[in-house]
């Protein structure tokens, strides 16, 4: 039981912090031109790893699967909007540069990683009974 409050807390903690650098990432790219500096881009960077290392460190302490559920089904809509967005929208427009790039992309990819793996906790009971029928396919044999 307690596993699971601090896994949601930290879940809770780091959804904020992804938010406040979405917040700061749409801040910074709104101007246009778009010109932001290294230091803001790093910041940026950083700040969504944070998110995403409290996120990961949230699902790995929580040991229920709707917890995963919930946590699979966010960061995959997130990562598959954000992925559309990226290559549909701004690819297209003139300040899609190669740093506009790595700042967009970072959050996309970090929302990913999340998403396979509260995929991979939410597959793991059924990959224990997928091991145990070929297992006894073998002793039948």
């Amino acid at each position: 039981m307690s596993r699971n409050i601090i896994g949601f807390s930290l879940f809770a903690l780091g959804l904020a912090l992804w938010v406040c650098a979405s917040l700061f990432r749409f801040l910074i790219t709104s101007d246009i031109p778009v010109s932001f500096t290294p230091e803001e881009a790093m910041f940026t960077q950083k700040t969504f790893v944070a998110a995403g290392v409290l996120i990961l460190v949230g699902t790995l302490t929580a040991k229920a699967n709707a917890f995963h559920l919930t946590a699979f089904a966010l960061f995959s809509t997130v990562a598959a909007f954000q992925f559309y967005m990226n290559f549909s929208y701004h690819s297209s427009a003139t300040y899609y540069t190669e740093e506009y790039a790595e700042l967009a992309n970072l959050s996309s990819y970090t929302a990913l990683t999340l998403a396979l793996v509260n995929l991979i906790f939410i597959l793991k009971p059924y990959m224990r009974v997928w091991k145990m029928r070929v297992d006894r396919r073998k002793i039948m044999k």
